[in-house]
C-alpha cells in the first residue's frame, strides 16, 4: 500500500506505543484533515478501524525492535528503502518522494534487483584489499588514497605529479572539503576527525604494511592499485541497522558502499572504534546489503 507522510502521521495515532525506531514514530508531517477519507479510499481504513490487510502490515512497522535503512545515491538518482522486523516477518518501505510504498517482504529478489542496477552482479574485483583500521588510521589512509587519486587524474591530463605523498600535502588535504574526498565523506557521514598526531598514525600504517616511507609516503602493492583504480566513485550506498536491546538501549551498526567501476567497489564497515575497508565484487556488495536489510540483532 502507498501512503503519504500525512497519512502515516494519522496512522501513528492508532499506534501510540510504536517502538522508537518505527516509521510511525519517526515520520514528520502536518496533517490537513483529509487523511481519514483518503485512507478509506485506499482500503486502509474501514468500519471504524484498520482493514485486516493494513493491520497485518502496520503491526509489524509499529512493533519492530529491529530495523534497517538503505540509501543509494547515483548522480540525480536516489533510492531509499527501510525494513522493519518482528519475529520472522519483515516489512519493506520504499520512499517514492510524495508517497511511501509499504509492503510485506516475501523475498529479497526485488531489493537485490534494485541495488544491482547500481552495482552490477559481477563476481570479479580488481584487488583483494581487506583490512581493519582504527578511526584515526582510516582518516590517514583515505588521505593517502585521495591524493593518489588526484595525482593519477592529473597525470592523465599530462601534468607532472609527485611519485609519493608528503606529510604537508596530507595535512592540507585533511583541512579541505569536497564532494570527491573520501576524508570529507567520512567526516560528514560518521563524524570522524583527522588524527591528533598524523605522523604517529602513519607509523601505525607502516607497521600494518599498507604504506611505506622513504622521504615521503607511498601506498604499498594492492593498496596503491586500489587507489589508482578508485578514481571517480559513481554511486554511494549508506546502510544502517538498528536494534532496541532488552534494556531499551538503541544499538546501531552500518557501513558505506562505494562504486567506482564494475570491478572497483568497496564496502566500509564502520563503528565508533574500528573500520573495516574491504574491496568487494558487485555480487558481494548486493549480498552484504541484504545482510543488513534482514534487520539482524546487534
Amino acid at each position: 500500500m502507498k501512503l503519504t507522510k500525512k497519512e502515516l502521521v494519522y496512522l501513528s495515532d492508532i499506534y501510540p506505543e510504536a517502538s522508537s525506531i518505527s516509521l510511525l514514530s519517526t515520520v514528520n508531517a502536518e496533517k490537513d484533515g483529509k487523511e481519514e477519507d483518503s485512507l478509506k479510499e485506499k482500503g486502509v481504513l474501514a468500519d471504524g478501524g484498520l482493514t485486516k490487510e493494513a493491520k497485518e502490515i502496520l503491526d509489524i512497522v509499529a512493533g519492530a525492535n529491529h530495523a534497517s535503512r538503505l540509501v543509494v545515491r547515483d548522480g540525480l538518482t536516489y533510492l531509499e528503502k527501510y525494513t522493519y522486523r518482528v519475529g520472522e516477518n519483515i516489512v519493506v518501505v520504499e520512499n517514492e518522494g510524495s508517497e511511501m510504498d509499504v509492503t510485506i517482504l516475501k523475498d529479497f529478489s526485488s531489493i537485490g534487483f534494485d541495488v544491482s542496477q547500481y552495482v552490477g552482479l559481477s563476481s570479479r574485483k580488481t584487488t583483494g584489499v581487506e583490512i581493519v583500521f582504527s578511526v584515526e588510521e582510516t582518516m590517514a589512509f583515505f588521505a593517502l588514497v585521495d591524493l593518489y587519486r588526484e595525482y593519477s587524474l592529473k597525470s592523465y591530463l599530462g601534468e607532472e605529479v609527485p611519485d609519493a605523498v608528503s606529510l604537508k600535502a596530507m595535512k592540507e588535504h585533511m583541512g579541505k572539503t569536497g564532494d570527491s574526498s573520501l576524508v570529507d565523506l567520512f567526516r560528514v557521514n560518521f563524524g570522524y576527525q583527522p588524527p591528533n598526531s598524523l605522523e604517529k598514525t602513519l607509523e601505525s600504517l607502516i607497521k600494518k604494511e599498507c604504506i611505506s616511507k622513504d622521504k615521503d609516503y607511498r601506498l604499498a602493492g594492492e593498496y596503491a592499485l586500489f587507489a589508482k583504480n578508485f578514481l571517480v566513485p559513481s554511486s554511494m550506498i549508506l546502510v544502517e541497522s538498528f536494534s532496541i536491546g532488552s534494556d531499551q538501549v538503541l544499538l546501531v551498526g552500518g557501513g558505506l558502499g562505494l562504486v567506482a567501476g564494475v570491478c572497483d567497489q568497496c564496502f566500509i564497515f564502520a563503528d565508533l572504534e574500528e573500520v573495516e575497508v574491504k574491496a568487494v565484487a558487485g555480487l558481494e556488495m548486493v549480498q552484504t546489503l541484504e545482510g543488513f536489510l534482514i534487520c539482524p540483532e546487534l
